[in-house]
């Protein structure tokens, strides 16, 4: 009966670790899509977007995605450029995704 005990409380934390990184992988999944949908839905109305591929960082705490090098371009002659840009989703709020610009 002990052994059962223990091999719980041994693979649970390997279970919860497999269980964030699936949580974490398939959100970064949607945000990448999202990101590509906002952008195609822009360039369809006209605007310029650039940036490097997204890379995705955050693990194990957050699902971010970090777009280097981000410029933007409107039909209405805006532009604005970032050097960083990181999307990030976290744990603690993982309803709401919040942008931070360098």
């Amino acid at each position: 009966m002990a052994r059962k005990w223990w091999g719980a409380l041994l693979l649970s934390p390997l279970l919860l670790g497999a269980a964030l990184l699936g949580a974490r992988e398939a959100a970064l999944a949607r945000m990448e899509a999202g990101l590509a949908a906002w952008a195609e839905a822009r360039r369809a109305e006209g605007w310029t977007i650039r940036h490097a591929p997204p890379r995705r960082a955050g693990f194990p705490f957050a699902a971010e995605l970090v777009l280097e090098e981000l410029a933007l371009d409107t039909p209405a002659r805006l532009g604005w450029e970032s050097a960083r840009v990181t999307l990030r989703l976290g744990l603690d709020d993982p309803l709401h995704a919040r942008a931070a610009f360098a």
